[in-house]
């Protein structure tokens, strides 16, 4: 609303997205949902990219919550894409990151491997603690 009111499209966006996020950990995935594309909308009208691949990130993952993952196989890879053209590491990993969880869904674990080593070496590269979790997600795959 503050956003709004002083006219920052930029926070107003962000705010969506983040908003949406929470919604999705408090299991409002419906909710989380409706923001996430307000804030993807909103993004792609300005031309705000790295908002853009922000948004279709947390859609991806709301849509991979709500049992869609096709769908957020979808959103995860036009992140991907915007990513890989932005230059954006982090947010490259982060892609990789949900598409490995999308193909795990979807059964196809090979796939879900490649891509989870991927973000595991960008994250590692940019030496963030998402490669800590990982790494922790991998191992629990292997027992």
């Amino acid at each position: 609303e503050r956003c709004r009111e002083i006219d920052d499209r930029y926070a107003e966006a962000d705010a969506l997205n983040l908003l949406g996020l929470a919604m999705l950990r408090q299991d409002r995935a419906a909710h989380a949902a409706e923001l996430l594309h307000q804030s993807l909308a909103l993004c792609r009208e300005m031309g705000h990219r790295r908002g853009e691949i922000d948004a279709l990130l947390g859609f991806g993952e709301t849509l991979l919550a709500r049992g869609q993952a096709e769908q957020a196989l979808a959103h995860h890879a036009a992140a991907l894409d915007l990513a890989d053209q932005t230059g954006a590491r982090y947010q490259q990993a982060c892609s990789h990151h949900g598409l490995a969880h999308d193909f795990t869904a979807l059964g196809e674990h090979l796939e879900a491997q490649n891509h989870l080593s991927e973000a595991l070496k960008i994250y590692t590269e940019l030496a963030v603690p998402e490669a800590d979790l990982i790494r922790a997600e991998t191992s629990r795959r292997s027992v």
